[in-house]
């Protein structure tokens, strides 16, 4: 991404097309590139760079962007889940619980 400026649409071609490795590594340098200020749209790249994790089974780096993600503040409850799973994944049981719970509690039904 160094040699030239990436856009979020080209993170989203990238996850469409299956590019998951490169999608990644562009949703990190939007991450990197967005300032903090601008929580939704943090938000926004936070939340798909996990669901692109989640694809190819990074299970850690998923995490640490739903993370990211519910920090900003992202307004999706199956991300409490998605987050649930990733920790559960890594074998953070507690952690992973008070997410289950999280998402219990926000659920509607």
């Amino acid at each position: 991404m160094s040699c030239r400026r990436a856009a979020l649409s080209d993170a989203r071609q990238q996850y469409l097309r299956g590019e998951y490795h490169t999608a990644g590594e562009t949703y990190r340098w939007l991450y990197r590139q967005t300032p903090r200020g601008e929580k939704a749209l943090r938000g926004v790249i936070a939340y798909e760079m996990a669901e692109n994790y989640r694809k190819i089974n990074h299970t850690v780096r998923a995490s640490v962007a739903y993370n990211n993600a519910i920090r900003y503040e992202y307004p999706d409850t199956l991300m409490y889940f998605r987050y649930a799973q990733m920790l559960h994944k890594e074998g953070k049981y507690p952690q992973a619980v008070e997410a289950y719970r999280r998402y219990l509690d926000l659920s509607p039904g």
